[in-house]
């Protein structure tokens, strides 16, 4: 009888010091194993989004996915003399959807920055046509084309499983 009261007691104080001392800890976070999250996830203390800055020098390019998923940035400089308007030809869905938009909805933001002189211009082309939608927004003179020193907001966003909507959003240097 005595063995099944002690034991009783230790089992008892042993769950009143777990309440007491308290039954969360807390531990911070300075990294985590995989690259997928699926719940919704509060960041109270701020979160600083980025990536790299890419720097591409050729007359016509073609920026590829990983450079995309990679950037923040990306900075174009044309090499050579350019007597037409450049081409940057921007990856297709297929390659985005397997690089870095694995769901539907999942999008990926990046500057474009023609830090080329102010004669040389580039114009946005998509590798297909036949899976991407490449939108400007609508306004007087709205282009594909970017002008040396002016840079453009890039988002691509996945909409279905085999499609990408490019939006083009093109900015002007302040006075």
């Amino acid at each position: 009888m005595n063995k099944v009261i002690t034991a009783l007691i230790i089992g008892v104080a042993i769950i009143l010091a777990g309440f007491i001392i308290g039954g969360t800890v807390e531990y911070p976070i300075g990294a985590t194993s995989g690259p997928d999250y699926y719940d919704r996830q509060n960041f109270f203390g701020g979160l600083v989004d980025g990536g790299v800055v890419t720097a591409i020098s050729s007359t016509n390019t073609a920026i590829t996915a990983k450079q995309v998923c990679d950037s923040s940035v990306i900075n174009w400089t044309v090499t050579g003399a350019v007597t037409t308007v450049a081409t940057t030809t921007f990856p297709g869905a297929a390659a985005m959807n397997t690089q870095c938009l694995m769901q539907n909805g999942a999008s990926k933001t990046f500057l474009f920055r023609n830090v080329s002189i102010a004669a040389s211009t580039t114009q946005f082309v998509v590798a297909s046509t036949t899976s991407d939608t490449l939108l400007m927004p609508e306004a007087t003179g709205a282009d594909t084309v970017v002008e040396g020193q002016a840079s453009s907001l890039v988002t691509f966003l996945r909409t279905a499983a085999s499609t990408v909507v490019i939006t083009v959003t093109e900015l002007i240097n302040g006075d």
